[in-house]
């Protein structure tokens, strides 16, 4: 409960600040287009799905540690899906929303500040955003809890 209270008291203070003249709005906007560009350059493709043919699934409880943290997985054909590799196909599918989500509002963005889109309500809460480093609500919704500022949000996103 705690952590919440501090979130809205941090974001009330950041919105109660006074708005921007002409010259500041542009020096972030170009500040914001250059780490729009960035977060779009740093983030890696869509994660391909497991096989979803029937009889083709990985079997994930057969597997040995050989050194550490690495994990053989014996892909041999089973007729089931596994409950581990069903719990992988769930992470897959979650984590490629998310990140289809941050691609598609920054690349938005970015076209938005360069004049080839309008900049809708949407676009503007992930402008305020980035220009505060902070992770945009819209973003949130689809990732996991985190409590990082937008830089190092977007490193750990990047490393999953």
């Amino acid at each position: 409960r705690s952590e919440s209270q501090r979130s809205l008291l941090i974001e009330s203070v950041l919105r109660i600040q006074p708005r921007m003249g002409e010259k500041q709005r542009a020096a972030t906007e170009v500040l914001v287009f250059q780490q729009a560009e960035d977060i779009l350059n740093r983030l890696p493709n869509n994660i391909t799905d497991l096989n979803r043919e029937r009889g083709k699934g990985v079997d994930f409880l057969n597997y040995s540690r050989t050194s550490g943290r690495d994990l053989k997985y014996l892909a041999r054909p089973t007729k089931k899906c596994s409950p581990l590799e069903t719990v992988l196909r769930h992470e897959v599918r979650r984590f490629n929303s998310l990140l289809s989500a941050v691609k598609h509002s920054t690349s938005r963005l970015v076209a938005a500040l360069k004049g080839e889109e309008v900049m809708s309500d949407a676009l503007q809460n992930v402008f305020e955003s980035l220009s505060v480093n902070q992770v945009p609500k819209s973003w949130l919704e689809k990732s996991y809890v985190s409590c990082m500022p937008l830089g190092r949000w977007i490193v750990d996103l990047v490393s999953r």
